[in-house]
């Protein structure tokens, strides 16, 4: 998958944190593949400012990284996010990897 900056952390906040063994296995893999490496770190000069956190890139193509996830996380966060939408709760940050997915 492409994802930006904001949508790796949008699928961090929505994988679970509990499930079956091979399912966590997988989720494992998912968030190291989300995760930010000290490059990234440097690269991106990642801030947290109270409960957001804040980058900076030298242009929006650079935000992007494509980044491997197995069908059943997809199958994962795409459940999560059709629920949330369901329930009325989606929020701006959702909209890109919701039109992504689902």
């Amino acid at each position: 998958m492409r994802l930006n900056i904001g949508e790796r952390f949008v699928v961090l906040s929505l994988l679970p944190e509990a499930g079956s063994f091979i399912n966590l296995k997988l989720i494992r893999e998912a968030r190291e593949a989300c995760s930010f490496d000290e490059e990234e770190h440097k690269k991106f000069n990642f801030a947290v400012n109270g409960p957001a956190v804040t980058w900076n890139v030298d242009s929006e193509e650079e935000a992007y990284s494509e980044i491997e996830i197995s069908g059943p996380v997809k199958e994962i966060i795409i459940s999560k996010l059709k629920e949330l939408d369901a329930a009325e709760k989606l929020e701006e940050r959702h909209v890109s990897l919701f039109e992504q997915l689902v």
